[in-house]
C-alpha cells in the first residue's frame, strides 16, 4: 500500500487509514493526469479521501450520477455507496469507497480497487452498489 500512499505520509503520516483514493489518484498519474496532493475544491480536502473527488468531481461538472442511463467507459472512476438501497436515493452520506472502471461481466461492473482488504484487487460490483461515476475528459490539466 505503500507505492499508493506514500505523496499522503506528509499529511497522515504512515500508519493504517483508508488508501482507496490515493489509489486511484496514483492510477490517474500513471495515466498522465498530474493530480495534486489537495483537492481544488471549496471543501480543503486532500484526494486520499473519496468525498474529495466527489466533490471536485461535481464543482467541475465531471460527476455523473448512478441513473441507471449514463454509460461508464474504462477508466471512469467509480464512487461506491455501501449502504445505497437502490440507485436513484439521494446521496445522504459519505461514500465509502472509490475504483476505476474496467468494463463490463454480465450485469456486473468490473473495477480496479484499492485497500480491498489492504491490497489492490479487481472487484465485480452491482449497480446497486454504485453512487456515481466520475469522467475526466482527456486533455484536462490541474
Amino acid at each position: 500500500a505503500d507505492k499508493y500512499k506514500k505523496e499522503f505520509f506528509s499529511v497522515f503520516g504512515k500508519g493504517k487509514w483508508a488508501w482507496c483514493n490515493a489509489f486511484w489518484r496514483w492510477c490517474a498519474k500513471e495515466a498522465g493526469l498530474n493530480i495534486p496532493i489537495k483537492c481544488p475544491s471549496k471543501y480543503g480536502y486532500t484526494f486520499a479521501l473519496v468525498e474529495a473527488t466527489q466533490q471536485w468531481a461535481i464543482e467541475m461538472g465531471f460527476y455523473h450520477d448512478n441513473d441507471g442511463k449514463f454509460k461508464p467507459e474504462r477508466g471512469d472512476g467509480v464512487i461506491f455507496d455501501w449502504d445505497q438501497v437502490k440507485i436513484d436515493e439521494p446521496d445522504r452520506d459519505k461514500d465509502d469507497h472509490i475504483g476505476i472502471h474496467l468494463g463490463m461481466d454480465g450485469e456486473l461492473f468490473k473495477t480496479a480497487e484499492g485497500n480491498t482488504s489492504n491490497r489492490t484487487d479487481i472487484k465485480k460490483r452491482t449497480s446497486k452498489q454504485i453512487q456515481g461515476w466520475v469522467r475526466i475528459p482527456d486533455g484536462y490539466k490541474f
